[in-house]
């Protein structure tokens, strides 16, 4: 990582792998966004975690956005989780989607599936992914299931 604020990185780790400064402004960068700007008051902290993978963009010490990624192993399909961006429309989420899809088909993945908030459906649609899935309730948010043949 680079020592000066302007510079990117962003990389994918197992939880077991975070130091503890990653985990620490992984759960902020979460709490800010789904928690204070979305007024989301359902637990974040899931125990999906412990087992997933981390997509962290980070400027300096701060994630700037972020996904998790796990794979369901009763139908053998990777989902992202938890996408998020702390500035709209500035590309970053675009570059973590791209890094988790090179990360899953770098481990045999082919399919990458989202819970998309409805409000972000559009962001999906830009990125390849269509919808799989009716409506649904989540969070107290509507979603829509989406996917994305890699």
């Amino acid at each position: 990582m680079s020592n000066t604020i302007d510079a990117l990185s962003i990389y994918v780790k197992h939880f077991d792998a975070l130091t503890t400064r990653e985990l620490y402004e992984m759960i902020k960068a979460r709490f800010n966004v789904f928690y204070l700007e979305q007024a989301i008051r359902y637990p974040d902290l899931d125990d999906v975690d412990y087992n997933a993978y981390h997509v962290l963009a980070m400027r300096g010490d701060a994630v700037v956005a972020y996904a998790r990624l796990f794979m369901d192993e009763k139908d053998k399909v990777w989902y992202a989780g938890r996408v998020l961006s702390v500035s709209r429309a500035t590309g970053l989420g675009r570059m973590v989607m791209e890094k988790a899809e090179a990360f899953i088909r770098s481990h045999g993945g082919n399919i990458l599936r989202v819970h998309a908030q409805i409000q972000a459906e559009s962001f999906y649609v830009h990125l390849g992914y269509t919808r799989c899935s009716e409506e649904f309730v989540e969070a107290d948010i509507l979603h829509v299931g989406m996917q994305k043949l890699l």
